[in-house]
């Protein structure tokens, strides 16, 4: 049992960062994170890996091997973390497992019920046992919607597929919106599931072809060549070619059809697909009639989707204007029989099946596409963003053994990352083979959402739904370590796209001062600087946080974080907030953010964060700071990686350079004002080194 207060020269001060062998584990982590991540969905998390390391790094001095600490138990009990934007909560999980005292907030009602279901204690038995109950109540009606017929047995059917009807407004006929006519490829990809353009007739042949003729209407198809493509249409009837987006009227999002389905069979081997016949149809259409009888009594949401000061126009522009418009009839029967039977649970299981029920609504809506060369379904916001698509794939809503993101599928996610915060683990890698090595740490406590409960001891995890803006609560000189991981300036705003979830389970969030649930998220409050409009709040309110941090942290606390961006006015504004709140830089190095996922994976996206270490007063000499120092020291860090074989691309490099800059500004400026002048003289330096590494 150790007490450990931050060294006066913490390790993650120093030169002597393993980076390299931080990059091994954060790319295997980076394409499948632990369990307890799984959980439920939430945008561009940090790697536990890398936040373990750094929170490591932090109580630690220089003499620290990392990678033998890193595997052991750690119980430091007497220090105390806060993290000011918790976001999915991976600095709460880190500091947890080494059982320190932790405080972590975030504005966003979503992000707070997903932590706190993280850190909450958990029953196995009394969840399993409720799992059975719904099962039986619900489970069993929901799973009769989703069946097929085949050779005169109905078998369960696991995707249907969906296609955008178009009327082109010049011939006024109607077609349907196929980019091209493949469902699916086989995992050998010698052959691929293809339909006809006619009739729908699925077919099995060679992915050296690229046309066939249908066995059923003799009609000949050629594959690729679909009615749309890149947000035009094609029609197909009198060749006009116009906006897909010219067409839709607001408020009417474009009818869809039910055309093909796909179904395991357990007597074959192989995933099968077939043409919606009038059994599939039939059954879709009972399903209808059934919510349009209950619809009265059930409990979708029935609110509008917000539209002011709203910085992505989808999926108002494709002519959603309520959010129960994202599903259909059937799914919004399922969802809300379910919802029903998740009511009628006791209370002290009840939450854990509600974030399973939640996490399930982003793979039961109809914006999800089929990656039909992985044979799954693609859930809403896998690139961070509402993509709406015009051949949908609707999910079996309870689901099968085969799948994805089903809320069996789910739920038992959620339980998997549940046993995960009761015996945590980590992986070592020999060879690039895991192996699991567990800590016999602990995540798992009782949480409060009161501060007063953490200051008077009650609790040692308090999770508060709030603005960092308002911590006036806090004691000064009360935390040891903030560590963090801020909002990424104009990147992204995650309580616009998490409103979709909140609006389901509302009644389960935090109360206003008068006892009532918001209607939204407080997405318009959130930190984030639009595009091309003036940042004077995002400084403000970054500046007031970073205040209250300067404010509760001790005199030899540290405060870290990770940040990248590539714009130069991002760093700026980040700048005059640590130095309008009295925070100086003492270390800068890369650490990598994330895998080798496809999305977002273009040659211009960042690939590595750059960690900013900060105390709050000076702790080096300026002459040791300066921007004559700022290129020698990214090309320590480029052929640094280099020479381990790391892709460190352009674009890090200039991230990482204007980190740098930071840091070097904020020691030589006297104010803000200052600070900026001197990162605005060495930008066109950066850039124009950032163009000529391109070119090589």
């Amino acid at each position: 049992m150790t007490t450990k207060q931050i060294p006066s020269k913490a390790m993650i001060e120093t030169d002597n960062i393993p980076v390299e062998w931080m990059h091994e584990l954060a790319i295997h982590e980076g394409n499948s994170k632990k369990p307890i991540f799984r959980i439920h969905k939430w945008w561009a998390r940090r790697l536990s890996s890398i936040f373990r390391s750094l929170l490591l790094m932090s109580i630690n001095d220089s003499d620290m091997n990392l990678a033998s600490e890193f595997y052991m138990k750690h119980d430091y009990k007497e220090l105390a973390v806060l993290d000011p934007f918790m976001g999915g909560g991976t600095s709460i999980i880190e500091a947890r497992k080494i059982n320190a005292r932790t405080i972590g907030i975030d504005i966003d009602p979503i992000a707070w019920f997903t932590t706190k279901k993280e850190v909450d204690p958990f029953n196995r038995k009394e969840i399993m046992q409720a799992y059975k109950q719904l099962e039986e109540s619900v489970g069993k009606k929901i799973s009769s919607y989703y069946v097929t017929e085949v050779d005169g047995k109905n078998v369960p059917v696991t995707y249907y597929f969906w296609v955008d009807l178009i009327t082109c407004p010049k011939c006024n006929n109607i077609f349907e919106a196929h980019p091209h006519y493949i469902l699916s490829l086989e995992k050998s990809k010698k052959h691929q599931i293809v339909f006809c353009k006619y009739c729908h007739k699925v077919a099995n042949i060679s992915t050296s072809r690229d046309s066939f003729t249908c066995s059923g209407c003799h009609k000949w198809t050629k594959i690729k060549s679909g009615t749309i493509d890149r947000g035009k249409f094609d029609c197909p009837y009198c060749k006009n070619t116009d906006s897909i987006l010219s067409i839709i009227k607001p408020g009417s999002p474009l009818t869809k059809r039910l055309f093909a389905l796909e179904y395991f069979d357990n007597h074959k081997t192989m995933r099968q697909y077939k043409a919606a016949d009038e059994f599939d149809i039939n059954l879709y259409e009972q399903a209808q009639y059934k919510f349009e009888e209950l619809k009265s009594t059930l409990p979708f949401p029935r609110y509008k989707i917000p539209t002011e000061n709203r910085n992505d126009a989808r999926p108002i522009n494709f002519g959603f204007e309520y959010y129960y418009q994202l599903f259909n009839a059937r799914q919004l029967l399922c969802l809300s029989l379910l919802w029903q039977g998740i009511q009628n649970l006791d209370m002290t299981a009840r939450e854990y099946f509600v974030i399973a029920f939640s996490d399930s609504l982003a793979s039961n809506n109809m914006l999800c596409r089929y990656a039909f060369g992985y044979q799954k379904l693609t859930p809403l916001f896998g690139i961070h963003a509402y993509d709406v698509i015009h051949r949908p794939v609707e999910n079996n809503t309870w689901g099968t053994k085969f799948g994805r993101g089903s809320f069996s599928k789910c739920f038992n996610k959620m339980v998997k990352g549940k046993e995960y915060s009761e015996k945590p683990f980590e992986y070592k890698y020999e060879k690039y083979k895991p192996t699991r090595i567990v800590t016999s740490e602990k995540i798992s406590t009782d949480t409060s959402n009161s501060l007063n409960d953490f200051i008077n001891g009650a609790t040692n995890c308090a999770l508060l739904n709030q603005s960092s803006v308002d911590l006036d609560l806090l004691p000064e000189s009360c935390i040891d370590l903030i560590l963090t991981d801020p909002p990424y300036y104009d990147n992204l705003s995650y309580s616009e796209l998490s409103d979709f979830f909140y609006v389901w389970i509302r009644d389960y969030m935090p109360k206003d001062g008068n006892g009532c649930n918001h209607i939204s998220t407080p997405y318009q409050k959130a930190l984030f600087a639009k595009n091309n409009s003036p940042d004077e709040k995002f400084v403000k309110d970054l500046t007031i946080i970073f205040k209250h941090c300067h404010r509760v942290l001790k005199n030899d606390g540290l405060m870290v974080f990770t940040f990248h961006h590539r714009r130069l006015q991002a760093w700026i504004s980040l700048g005059k907030a640590l130095r309008n709140s009295g925070f100086y830089p003492t270390n800068i190095f890369p650490v990598r953010s994330e895998g080798n996922s496809g999305f977002h994976s273009t040659e211009g996206t960042i690939k590595w964060d750059s960690v900013i270490v900060c105390r709050n007063h000076l702790r080096l000499h300026r002459d040791q700071l300066t921007p004559n120092n700022v290129i020698p020291k990214v090309c320590y860090w480029e052929d640094r990686l280099k020479k381990a074989a790391l892709d460190f691309r352009p674009i890090d490099s200039l991230s990482l350079g204007y980190a740098i800059l930071l840091q070097s500004s904020i020691a030589q400026s006297s104010d803000s004002k200052e600070m900026e002048k001197l990162m605005k003289a060495s930008n066109d330096l950066l850039l124009e080194r950032f163009r000529a590494t391109l070119k090589t």
